[in-house]
């Protein structure tokens, strides 16, 4: 782990590690039910990697792809659901915003200047 980033933001990285691997097995059982689990798995997968990176104090670029790969899964989500109420989608919207910043929060100190 990188010494640059704060307890706080090592107790951030460590849980979305933890969620993206439960996102993996769990759409990887379910990828029998149709092509959107398998690529949901992917992006999970990239979700991982880009986090492993930046716990490591590896930089932006990681940061990236965790956000690319976030992004999928949103996407995702978004598509195989069935609610599209406003209160939803503004809860959604600001879910990604808070995630994405608080990884951003978490990693800053490695991304070179």
């Amino acid at each position: 782990m990188s010494n640059k980033i704060p307890t706080i933001g090592k107790i951030w990285l460590v849980f979305l590690i933890v969620i993206s691997s439960i996102g993996i097995v769990a759409n990887i059982l379910e990828a029998k039910n149709g092509i959107i689990y398998v690529i949901s798995a992917l992006a999970c997968v990239g979700e991982l990697f880009g986090t492993v990176y930046l716990i490591r104090g590896k930089g932006i670029n990681y940061f990236y792809v965790y956000v690319a790969s976030y992004l999928v899964n949103g996407i995702l989500s978004i598509i195989t659901g069935t609610d599209y109420s406003i209160s939803f989608i503004i809860g959604f919207v600001f879910g990604l915003l808070i995630n994405v910043s608080l990884t951003y929060l978490a990693a800053k100190n490695t991304f070179k200047k």
